[in-house]
């Protein structure tokens, strides 16, 4: 993966998501493709993040970071032990202390 330019941020998600160079080329040119998609994306994270001080309670905060770094309830169930439906559960913990 040296061929990626050194100097453009990427999240960490694609990384993750990508086996080689051609894969990151292939999700970044997705998100430029979409550049309203992204900046609606980036909108609701961005109220997210100003009001996850309300989150209370380490499970929650777990979730919450998973969640945000794009994880699915189902995935994020299979490595805290919990199934997906108890994940969505807890996420609409935090919704509601969110809201509060």
């Amino acid at each position: 993966m040296n061929n990626v330019p050194s100097k453009l941020l990427l999240p960490e998600w694609i990384f993750e998501q990508a086996e080689d160079d051609y894969e990151i080329r292939r999700l970044v040119l997705d998100l430029r493709r979409y550049p309203k998609r992204v900046a609606e994306y980036e909108r609701k994270l961005l109220e997210v993040q100003m009001l996850i001080d309300k989150v209370s309670g380490e499970r929650e905060i777990q979730v919450l970071n998973w969640m945000l770094d794009g994880r699915s309830k189902r995935w994020i169930g299979q490595n805290m032990g919990l199934s997906h439906t108890h994940i969505k559960n807890i996420k609409d913990q935090i919704v509601e202390q969110m809201s509060q």
